[in-house]
């Protein structure tokens, strides 16, 4: 069913494409599974527009649509973005560098949980001129 709903928002999935399942919660043996796929995508290109479509609206009933998790991947940076809705998402890199223009320029983005240690990650943000 997810293949079908993944050509529906103009994603083929390549029979060579990487994949596995797992559990979605690791100790429960009872646990829905999850189908996991690594799809090289192009940066800006449709099938990533597609899928963040199908994230962000999800709750929304939008068509096409599909039950998806994304979480984008750029291996040269050690960079994970992952949409978790049309309210937010994560990004987690290996090192503070790549995050450094997203905390310059999003700081005011960012939960107030996550605040003290982003700050002794980063500084305090100073507005750019």
């Amino acid at each position: 069913m997810v293949y079908a709903q993944l050509r529906k928002l103009g994603v083929e999935v390549p029979r060579d494409a990487p994949r596995r399942t797992r559990r979605i919660t690791p100790d429960d043996p009872e646990a829905q599974l999850a189908l996991e796929i690594a799809l090289p995508l192009a940066p800006r290109g449709p099938e990533m527009l597609a899928l963040l479509w199908a994230v962000c609206g999800a709750d929304h009933g939008v068509e096409p649509r599909a039950s998806v998790e994304l979480y984008l991947v750029d291996l040269a940076r050690a960079l994970v973005f992952h949409p978790y809705d049309d309210r937010g998402a994560d990004v987690v890199a290996a090192e503070p560098g790549p995050l450094l223009p997203t905390w310059r320029c999003r700081h005011a983005w960012a939960l107030d949980y996550d605040l003290p240690r982003m700050t002794s990650t980063f500084g305090p943000h100073v507005h750019e001129s």
